[in-house]
């Protein structure tokens, strides 16, 4: 199979995956795994296959050895490590989540990844830690709407229920994506 034919069937199986055909997406990448062992970008997506099938231990697996695969870009390497942060995290595993956000953080400053670290320090009852993870948000995505809940429900954990308040009340103003009701 020629890197050209490799990289139509990756796209056919990000495709089969995003529209929820995972049949589909393991089978290609499958092929693609077998045929291209050293190849980060199909491991992990199966490892995404994987999880969507619910196989958590399968998908763990192969997200980590994507990780450990040469060849990816810093940012492909941040996303990989979000991702598992998100499987981690999903699975009950904190502590490994905020292993795994801390990476995709050090690799490219992934701002998903900081959203996520975030919110499972709050979660681990360290919201001080989560307001710097939060506060080393590019502006672009500190308004998105995640970011603004997350940032005021960190400062009420920290006992400023005021700044909390005063997030939200902002936050019309630079969420786009959701009505000021919802917030």
């Amino acid at each position: 199979m020629t890197t050209q034919d490799a990289s139509a069937k990756l796209v056919e199986a990000h495709r089969a995956y995003r529209d929820g055909d995972l049949d589909r997406a393991s089978s290609l990448t499958d092929t693609l795994c077998a045929d291209h062992p050293q190849w980060a970008a199909p491991i992990h997506l199966a490892g995404m296959v994987a999880r969507k099938a619910g196989d958590l231990s399968r998908a763990e697996d192969l997200m980590r050895r994507s990780l450990e695969m040469p060849g990816s870009s810093a940012l492909e390497r941040a996303e990989y490590a979000n991702n598992l942060g998100n499987l981690l995290h999903s699975a009950g595993f904190t502590l490994a989540a905020q292993a795994a956000y801390r990476l995709a953080i050090d690799g490219c400053n992934l701002p998903e990844a900081r959203i996520g670290l975030a919110r499972t320090l709050l979660e681990t009852l360290r919201a001080d830690e989560a307001l710097t993870a939060l506060d080393g948000l590019p502006a672009a995505d500190a308004g998105r709407a995640a970011a603004v809940l997350l940032r005021s429900e960190t400062l009420a954990a920290t006992g400023e229920p005021q700044r909390a308040l005063e997030a939200l009340a902002a936050a019309g103003e630079a969420v786009r994506e959701r009505p000021v009701f919802w917030l």
